[in-house]
């Protein structure tokens, strides 16, 4: 399907006379693709099944998008409703459907359902989480595993049940298996659990890395933690990232001899095949104050790129300007910004007071992107959390609760940015994030949206609760409907897209997100941001008349 065109509800065209004015206060065109329609033909299924509802797509750096959709129609039922399909508006495939053979399982074995986050590369793979039904399966036992690959077949990654790499004889993987990580080389990463002769409540956790079917343990509970002293062991992990050569990274907790709460946690990456310490609390924090160490390191997985860059946020043992964040682009850990800076763009006067404790984004280049509590002069509560990009240590200014929220009218404001606000970053430097919204006409049912910046930093409405959203690609045929609900996954994300996650904006400045209508219909989109002066050079070009709104407010 083609692409269509935004242009704010309240631009006014007034011819070329007008055009530079024009076109420094109004924001870029944002061009739009419909993938998928609740009552589409869904790919690769019978005739007359369509797509009767969808979950929140993934999309890789090629604009290919994945996500789960449930179906109805002829000869659908309880075991074969649902499924997963990749590719854009013009190239949708199905690439595996409940009630489909689950390969190397065995006969009679197939696919009952797939959890809805999924991993997806730029070479089109996909890694999921599915679960089984069949003979020989179990439930709680050898009913989940993790699956890779594309439209033309899976791969078996994990499977709970099967024999667990790097474990003695008997040893299996465990019932619980967290979502996979997968970078573009098709090597994925996830955690589990243990069980078998021997596992027990010290070691029955672990992390593994697979490429092409093979599995390879990276980290095991009652290990020996890499960095650490005699007798301290690994006691448990959090879910692993992983980088472009397929080098997993992971926070995890430390027990033994002499370890306490002060120094029980730390941050681990592989180089080379060997697992080796980054930071570890209690260690002193580089950057700081002599006798500053670090007292907490990131509640979730550190972010990585695809060099293996890591950056975290950490706290300190100083009774002031206690959080800050950390990487190691430079080949030494550094500090990047601490509480207690100046955040210059918010206003004279004012610091951070705090920094996001989890999902830090990190992009090829190592620019962080993070969420912050800012206090100082003019700072109240309504407008204390706030959203930066850092370049080379100069730190910009996304997005600030109270500030004006661009394309959405006067007297319109954000509100909330830090439970829906983590950054979403890309190797561009372009950021994106949902947030709520406050002020002149706004209520439950236009409170919501999504914002993006261009390649010059400029703030772009994506898409907003309430706005008429047109769902017909074709440019002779307007569509519009009211949107109710926006899903688009950056809540509990942060990803600058190099770690393996499931991102929802690339290197492009496309977002894939789902829209759900007014009408009970829902819908599969992606829009992209074009580079700035896109729309002047239409203009210039006469190729306006061609251009059409998809969005209105």
């Amino acid at each position: 399907m083609g692409n269509g065109t935004f242009f704010p509800a309240r631009a006014i065209v007034a011819g070329l006379a007008g055009l530079s004015l024009w076109a420094s206060t109004v924001d870029a065109s944002v061009g739009y693709e419909t993938v998928a329609l609740t009552g589409d033909a869904a790919p690769g299924a019978d005739p007359g099944v369509v797509f009767s509802g969808f979950d929140g797509p993934t999309i890789n750096g090629n604009g290919q998008v994945v996500f789960r959709a449930a179906l109805s129609g002829t000869g659908v039922d309880a075991d074969n409703d649902t499924g997963i399909w990749s590719g854009d508006g013009g190239s949708l495939g199905l690439v595996v459907r409940a009630s489909d053979p689950v390969p190397d399982a065995g006969p009679g074995v197939v696919f009952s359902g797939f959890n809805a986050l999924i991993a997806f590369n730029d070479a089109g793979q996909a890694a999921l989480n599915g679960f089984l039904t069949g003979p020989g399966v179990t439930v709680g036992v050898n009913n989940l595993g993790i699956w890779a690959g594309d439209q033309g077949g899976l791969r078996t990654a994990g499977r709970a049940g099967d024999a667990a790499p790097g474990a003695d004889p008997g040893v299996v993987l465990g019932p619980s298996i967290t979502f996979p990580i997968l970078n573009n080389a098709g090597q994925a990463a996830f955690r589990t659990d243990l069980v078998g002769p021997g596992v027990n409540a010290s070691n029955n956790l672990g992390i593994w890395s697979e490429s092409g079917g093979s599995l390879n343990l990276v980290a095991r509970t009652g290990d020996a933690a890499p960095g650490t002293e005699p007798g301290t062991v690994f006691g448990s992990f959090n879910v692993p990232v992983i980088d472009g050569s397929g080098q997993a990274a992971f926070r995890g907790s430390l027990t033994g001899t002499g370890i306490d709460d002060s120094n029980n946690i730390g941050i681990w990456a592989e180089d080379g095949g060997s697992l080796n310490l980054i930071a570890r609390t209690g260690d002193a924090a580089p950057g700081t104050e002599p006798g500053t160490v670090f007292t907490r390191l990131d509640l979730g997985s550190p972010a990585v790129n695809r060099a293996g860059h890591i950056a975290f946020s950490g706290s300190l043992s100083s009774p002031l300007n206690t959080q800050g964040i950390w990487s190691n682009r430079s080949g030494s850990l550094d500090l990047i910004v601490r509480a207690g800076d100046a955040a210059s763009d918010a206003g004279p006067g004012v610091v951070f007071s705090s920094i996001s404790s989890a999902f830090i984004a990190v992009n090829a280049t190592g620019q962080v992107a993070f969420g912050a509590f800012l206090s100082g002069t003019g700072v109240t509560n309504d407008t204390n959390y706030s959203l930066w990009a850092e370049n080379n240590g100069v730190l910009n200014l996304i997005a600030r609760e109270g500030d004006a929220a661009p394309g959405t009218g006067l007297g319109v404001v954000f509100s909330d940015l830090g439970s829906a606000g983590h950054p979403l970053f890309n190797d561009a430097g372009q950021a994106a994030f949902s947030g709520t919204l406050t002020g002149t006409g706004v209520d439950d049912s236009n409170d919501f949206g999504i914002w993006a910046t261009d390649l010059d930093g400029v703030l772009t409405l994506i898409v907003r609760e309430g706005d008429l959203f047109d769902v017909n690609d074709d440019p002779l045929i307007e569509e519009f409907r009211t949107i109710d609900t926006i899903e688009f996954l950056d809540f509990g994300n942060g990803s600058g897209g190099e770690d393996g996650k499931w991102a929802t904006f690339n290197d492009a400045g496309q977002l894939a997100f789902k829209l759900n209508f007014t009408d009970g219909s829902e819908g599969i989109f992606v829009a992209t941001i074009p580079e700035p002066g896109a729309l002047v050079m239409l203009a210039l070009g006469g190729s306006l008349i061609a251009l059409r709104r998809r969005c209105a407010a």
